[in-house]
């Protein structure tokens, strides 16, 4: 007959309540998959701005309502780092000059520019670049652009620093377009393009924390504009597309699952399920408990 040691079985006990709660809460990583997808239809992006559904716009600061975003013409060099909204020079032309369309799996961008974006591997020597705040803290977290000197679509985790450069910006890949207006920019004298590009939502995440993850539901602030290093991993030093420096104060909201509605949102905290950290905490009182008892129980037995 097999003794009972009740010793080895509550510590047997303690060791399966520890790993159960290890188990139970230790963050598991998916696996993911990377791949551009088709694009939105050009009845998205229509030409002329004033009335675009998908422009996105910012908040006027005296009466709260969303207006386009209209960049200053003709206040940066070289052309295609300036952001253009068809206008003369010094002037804000009548085109919204950025846009931003979602689905439940990616993300897309476009931004007028008063040049064609070509260069000799494909793109200009330029950064075009949305930088991103995925927490409402007014802080960048992630920046997603078109990398002209490495000829990449890139994806940088601001918090760490790391940049995922895989993604070919050329437009064969898929993940970015140039389009011409056939309209020429009054600043620039030249015709006006369309940069486009996309990312999959599931780049936007680390996994690890290094960075506020972005999901189909996440409401989302971008800050739109150009940068002179046209390398993988550039931020906006060149033409910002409101002010001159990177703020999302008066941007608005926007997340995949409503693109079309690019509206107020009010700033809330975040609501969180509290179920896995009351079993959290009820794993861990138990263990306590147990050991607890154990201790008593030997205390008696000496």
């Amino acid at each position: 007959m097999v003794k009972f040691n009740r010793r080895k079985a509550l510590n047997a006990l303690i060791i399966g309540l520890l790993l159960a709660q290890f188990l139970l809460f230790s963050p598991v990583q998916a696996a993911r998959s990377y791949a551009p997808t088709s694009w939105p239809s050009t009845s998205v992006w229509p030409n002329i701005a004033s009335s675009d559904t998908y422009a996105y716009k910012s908040i006027d600061p005296v009466d709260r309502t969303l207006s386009p975003v209209r960049d200053l013409n003709g206040d940066q060099n070289p052309d295609p780092t300036d952001v253009s909204s068809h206008g003369a020079n010094g002037t804000v032309g009548d085109w919204n000059s950025t846009y931003f369309y979602a689905t439940s799996t990616h993300f897309f961008f476009r931004i007028l520019i008063n040049d064609d974006p070509s260069g000799p591997g494909g793109w200009s020597q330029t950064s075009w670049v949305v930088q991103i705040d995925a927490n409402n803290d007014n802080v960048t977290d992630w920046t997603v652009g078109i990398a002209g000197v490495d000829e990449a679509v890139y994806v940088t985790c601001n918090t760490t620093g790391i940049t995922d450069q895989t993604r070919s910006a050329n437009p064969t890949a898929g993940y970015t377009r140039r389009i011409s207006t056939g309209v020429t920019g009054p600043s620039s004298g030249k015709t006006m393009f369309y940069a486009d590009w996309q990312i999959e939502l599931t780049a936007l995440s680390d996994g690890a924390g290094g960075c506020a993850d972005i999901a189909d539901t996440t409401n989302v602030r971008l800050f739109f504009g150009t940068s002179a290093t046209g390398n993988a991993g550039a931020v906006i030093n060149k033409d910002y597309f409101t002010g001159s420096a990177v703020d999302f104060t008066n941007m608005s909201y926007v997340n995949s699952n409503t693109p079309t509605a690019i509206t107020l949102i009010s700033l809330q905290a975040e609501s969180r399920s509290n179920l896995p950290f009351l079993a959290l905490a009820l794993i861990t009182a138990l263990a306590v408990l147990v050991l607890i008892v154990y201790r008593q129980f030997r205390a008696r037995s000496i």
